[in-house]
Parts: structure tokens; C-alpha cells; sequence
């Protein structure tokens, strides 16, 4: 039998966890199974298979593998997640539990397409066994994704050991966090397959507090984004999304709708942060109207901070950061672009007589710049016009300046 996706949840049944806590975990998990989102995801793949274990010094299997196809089979396995044994609450052993889901999807009941482990924990990696773990399942392709519960600053452990290349960790303050992140989770490795080949617009992305911190093999490999968005939807929306050290921290595209004519679409972020990408930190295209406001793009190690291409119709910029790129702060090539009081301090860091902290390339058409500017610049030009046709407006802008003291216009 063929299948999208083999997944196994493994929940943290450990000693640091309530009885109230635990009860939430499992809750909202099996809410998250039992989804319509998730549940017509699953119907457009044709089938994914589930099993599900708690961990603490041993794993505890609560669920055996079941083969969901629709609502019904659905709902059985989230009443048998809600029946499923914790087992003996002890320590947090992260390799173990990974270990065990790795043998798991060794012996799926289905020929998956996507082999997942996805592990919920308010715990740390012990660094060896997670490590060898995690490498041995990686070498049969497994991809594993990590749900953090708690004080964020506990999970550099997790993120170093235990997540794989292609996988991610996302944090939840507390357990009330939990529902919402583990619903997307399961919806994203249930719909991914899905989203990939489909000839069909999406209305609304929503990220709400979604970080991603990229495993440097990943960067290393030319992969590791903070987010892709490459297909026909309408809009998305980021409220408090970071990336660290990524290849690229966020890239919309709508290039897969244009032969179907298809193009308005809209992309808004506030309080966004992307810190030193190998590339960009964001990269933009076939958008029509894109917005960020305080936000915080930092230290791209190859590129320009920001990139607008020819695609993009009409973008603006409020009270943002946009600093410490290799290149430009800001490269723009489409049509109207608005920067309101916005800082680009140390741009153009290894080759400043090049580049700018706004640059307007030859299709740029309509720019206005209100405020802003850098307090400490080691570009070349604050602003520089590449096309003389391109019509800019200034404000309180003479702030912006670079290492010859003046504007190209």
C-alpha cells in the first residue's frame, strides 16, 4: 500500500510533566489529528499512517500504526491517542524515544513518500545519544521536527541534536501554546505533499509566533530556509516569525500562478525578525502589495538584506531595522516602493565602495523615502538610482548617506 506521509508522535511522558500538562498534550494532539483542516488534507494525499508513543527513560507505545483515509478513520485514532498509556513517568531521554520511532518507521505499514518523527518536549537533549540518534535515522531519511515547550533559551541542545537537516523546532511558551502549534504541525506534514502539486489557489497563510533556527548542515547543503511560500496564494500574513542563521530567513513567490494568469496576492509582516542568513533575508516576487512594520532584517552573509524583484508592484516598509548585509540593505527592481522611518546602519560590509543602503535598479519605477536613514553606514551611497527615469521622492531623508557623503539621483 502507498502513503504520503509515515508519522510518529512521540510525547513527553517524562517526570516534568503534570498530570494536568500531560492531559493537555495528549488532548490537543489527538484535536489535531482529528482536524477537518487536517482531515481534508489527508483525503486530497489519499492516506497517511499515524502511530503515537510516550517517552520518558523508555518509550510507551499508546498507538499502533493506523492508515487514515478520511474523517472516520481520523477520529479512531484520536480516541485511541486520548486512551493511550504514559507509561512510567522518569527521565527525558530524547535518543531512546527517537531511536524507537526511527525502528517504527522501519516497519510503517504503507510505502510513505515522507518518513516524520514529530516530538513534543519541555526537556534538553543529553547531547551524545540524542546526536547519534538522530544521525542514524537521518541516513534513512527520516526528518525530524521538534515542538519545544517552555523557556526558550533551554533548546539550543534540541536544535543542535536532536533536529534533523530538513526539519525544524518551533517553541510554545507553555502548554496552552501547544493546541495551536501541534494542529499546524500535523496540518504541514499532512498537507505538504498536497501543496507541492496543486494547481489551486490558497486563500490565507497565517504564521502567528513561529521561529526557525536552521541547522547549519542544512545551510551548509544550500538548504534551511525560515519559510517558503513559492505558489498561487492570495495572502500571508507573518505576526512575530523569526529565522537564525538560515539559507534564506523568508521567500514569497507567486511564480507557479503566473501561466495561469493568476497574480494579486498580498504579503504583511510585523514584528518579523530574520538574523544572518547566508542570503537574503527577504526575498520577494510576483506580489502585489507587501508590508512590514517593525521588523528586523540583519547580517546577510552573501547577499542584500531585502530583495524586491521586477514582480513586485507596490511595497512599503515602517519603522524596520535592515542592517549588516554583505551587499545592499535594500535592492528594489518593481514598481512603487515607500521606506518610512526606517534605519540601515552598517550595509555594504565587504565591499562598501559597491553597494548602497537603498538601491533602485533600472526597473524600479516609483520610490518615496520618509525619515530614516544610518547612523553608521560603510556603503558607498545611502541611496543610489541606477535608472534616471526612476521618480523619487524624499522627506526629512538626509539621513541617508554613504562613505562619499552624498546621494546618486
Amino acid at each position: 500500500m502507498l502513503c504520503a506521509t509515515a508519522l510518529v508522535l512521540l510525547l513527553d511522558g517524562s517526570a516534568s510533566i503534570s498530570s494536568a500538562d500531560w492531559q493537555a498534550q495528549v488532548e490537543h494532539t489527538a484535536a489535531a489529528i482529528e482536524a477537518p483542516e487536517v482531515v481534508h488534507a489527508i483525503q486530497r494525499q489519499g492516506a497517511i499512517a499515524v502511530t503515537a508513543f510516550a517517552f520518558s527513560d523508555t518509550p510507551t507505545l499508546m498507538v499502533g500504526w493506523r492508515v487514515l483515509q478520511n474523517d472516520e478513520d481520523a477520529r479512531r485514532a484520536a480516541a485511541l491517542v486520548r486512551q493511550g498509556q504514559r507509561g512510567m513517568a522518569g527521565g527525558t531521554r530524547i535518543g531512546v524515544a527517537i531511536a524507537e520511532a526511527h525502528r517504527a518507521l522501519m516497519a510503517a505499514p504503507c510505502a510513505a513518500d515522507a518518513l516524520v518523527v514529530d516530538l513534543s518536549t519541555d526537556g534538553d537533549a543529553p547531547e551524545r545519544d540524542t546526536a547519534e540518534a538522530r544521525d542514524t535515522a537521518q541516513m534513512d531519511g527520516v526528518r525530524i521536527n521538534v515542538i519545544a515547550v517552555g523557556d526558550g533559551r533551554r533548546f539550543d541542545s534540541l536544535r543542535e541534536h536532536a533536529v534533523t537537516g530538513d526539519g525544524f523546532l518551533i517553541h510554545a511558551v507553555d502548554w496552552s501554546r501547544y493546541a495551536e502549534l501541534v494542529r499546524r504541525k500535523i496540518l504541514l506534514e499532512t498537507a505538504a505533499r498536497y501543496a507541492e502539486g496543486a494547481n489551486r489557489r490558497i486563500d490565507v497563510i497565517r504564521l502567528l509566533h513561529v521561529g526557525y533556527n536552521a541547522h547549519p548542515s542544512a545551510v551548509a547543503a544550500d538548504r534551511g530556509t525560515g519559510i517558503v511560500v513559492d505558489g498561487c496564494v492570495h495572502s500571508v500574513v507573518m505576526h512575530n516569525f523569526f529565522a537564525v542563521g538560515a539559507l534564506r530567513g523568508i521567500v514569497v513567490c507567486n511564480t507557479p500562478c503566473l501561466p495561469f494568469g493568476v497574480h494579486a496576492s498580498f504579503l504583511f509582516g510585523h514584528d518579523c525578525e530574520v538574523d544572518f542568513p547566508k542570503y537574503e533575508a527577504l526575498l520577494v516576487d510576483c506580489i502585489d502589495r507587501t508590508r512590514f512594520v517593525n521588523s528586523y532584517f540583519h547580517g546577510s552573509k552573501q547577499s542584500s538584506n531585502i530583495v524586491l524583484r521586477s514582480g513586485v508592484r507596490d511595497a512599503k516598509f515602517v519603522a524596520c531595522n535592515i542592517s549588516g548585509a554583505y551587499a545592499n540593505g535594500l535592492s528594489m527592481e518593481g514598481n512603487i516602493l515607500d521606506v518610512t522611518a526606517c534605519e540601515l546602519d552598517w550595509n555594504g560590509l565587504q565591499a562598501p565602495n559597491l553597494h548602497s543602503g537603498i538601491l533602485l535598479q533600472n526597473t524600479a519605477q516609483n520610490v518615496r523615502i520618509v525619515g530614516g536613514g544610518s547612523t553608521d553606514t560603510k556603503v558607498a551611497y545611502g541611496i543610489y538610482r541606477m535608472n534616471p527615469a526612476t521618480i523619487v521622492q524624499l522627506a526629512a531623508a538626509d539621513g541617508h548617506y554613504g562613505l562619499s557623503g552624498v546621494r546618486n539621483f
